[in-house]
């Protein structure tokens, strides 16, 4: 056998070796897998968006521990409001607006003398709701909806969006913040209230 090609397989074989290899094996868990991963990721699209800059492993891990928080800010907003927006499409579907109300013996005017006292007497939770009463009932003598004691705000909301979509998301932003004060007991002070008559008023110059 050719000494040199002797010399060749020996050393082949060494190299093989447990202890030679070991330098070759990549010890990273998972997660740090995963960093890097990101981490190269994220340097080769600023390399290719900004003319071949290369910033530093150090840069990039900066610049990937930034995205990931922003990524997780961002996650997190929308989680809460598909949560909240869940809410309250429950809470509409099992609010009855006008509840033990008589709607049939009772009229624009009654609703409207009701609401007026409410506001002089600073009840701006109780203000609240008449407003929303008067606005089904003006909502109903318009022929958008029909009113009736044992429907729902989401019954409401659906008759809407049959023909008017547009006034459907109003309405229902106005709704469930009369469920929030109504059967959430939320708070309302004077400017609470008076931002609430301002979003009726824009809503009722809707055609």
């Amino acid at each position: 056998m050719n000494p040199i090609h002797s010399w060749e397989k020996m050393l082949d074989q060494i190299l093989k070796g447990q202890e030679y290899q070991v330098y070759y094996q990549d010890n990273r868990n998972l997660l740090q897998r995963l960093w890097d991963w990101i981490k190269e990721w994220v340097l080769e699209l600023i390399y290719e968006w900004f003319g071949g800059l290369s910033p530093s492993s150090t840069a990039g891990d900066i610049i990937v521990a930034i995205l990931l928080f922003v990524g997780l800010i961002i996650v997190i907003m929308l989680a809460v409001y598909v949560m909240r927006y869940w809410r309250g499409n429950q809470r509409l579907k099992k609010s009855q607006p006008f509840g033990d109300i008589d709607t049939q013996s009772l009229t624009l005017t009654d609703y409207q003398t009701s609401l007026a006292k409410a506001e002089q007497n600073k009840n701006y939770s109780l203000a609240i709701r008449y407003q929303f009463l008067v606005l089904l009932v003006k909502l109903d003598q318009r022929e958008w909806i029909l009113k009736k004691s044992w429907k729902t705000n989401w019954d409401y909301y659906q008759e809407l969006k049959q023909d008017r979509e547009r006034n459907a998301e109003l309405f229902y932003q106005l709704a469930v913040y009369f469920d929030s004060v109504t059967y959430g007991n939320r708070h309302v002070n004077a400017e609470d209230y008076q931002t609430y008559v301002k979003k009726i008023q824009r809503y009722e110059l809707e055609e």
